[in-house]
């Protein structure tokens, strides 16, 4: 599985990951700075260890929002009025979200496909590879 291409449903979990990501564009920044280097780094040094490091960078980013934003939410009701405390837990939840939607969706589908993602990139099929070769690693004929 690990030098096997992703399939069109993890491809599609890729995709979700990142609409997601940029729907909450206030989350979007920091991971999406960390992950495009992350990716330039894995394919610079053919080495899927930039990724991993990645993954633990954005888990700690999103912890530290998730953290904050509750925080801020339990202050905001006890010593303010809380107008606000219900949108910073929404604020708070949608880290927590966040959180587990990139490593279930990019993280994991990552890492089970890792050296064909190092070797040859993430939207990238076997037929691009090897354009003449059967799907049933049959001798195809012209």
């Amino acid at each position: 599985m690990l030098n096997h291409p992703l399939s069109t449903a993890q491809k599609a979990k890729i995709i979700l990951f990142f609409i997601l990501l940029l729907a909450t564009f206030i989350f979007a920044i920091i991971p999406v700075v960390v992950i495009a280097l992350a990716t330039s780094q894995m394919r610079r040094y053919q080495n899927f260890a930039p990724m991993e490091s990645a993954r633990v960078i954005v888990s700690i980013y999103y912890a530290i929002v998730m953290i904050g934003f509750a925080i801020l939410g339990i202050l905001n009701s006890l010593y303010v009025n809380g107008d606000e405390a219900t949108a910073l837990f929404v604020l708070s939840a949608m880290g927590g979200v966040m959180l587990l939607l990139s490593n279930i969706l990019y993280f994991n589908t990552l890492k089970n496909h890792q050296n064909w993602i190092v070797a040859y990139g993430i939207f990238v099929d076997a037929t691009d590879i090897h354009p003449y070769e059967s799907l049933d690693n049959e001798v195809s004929t012209r």
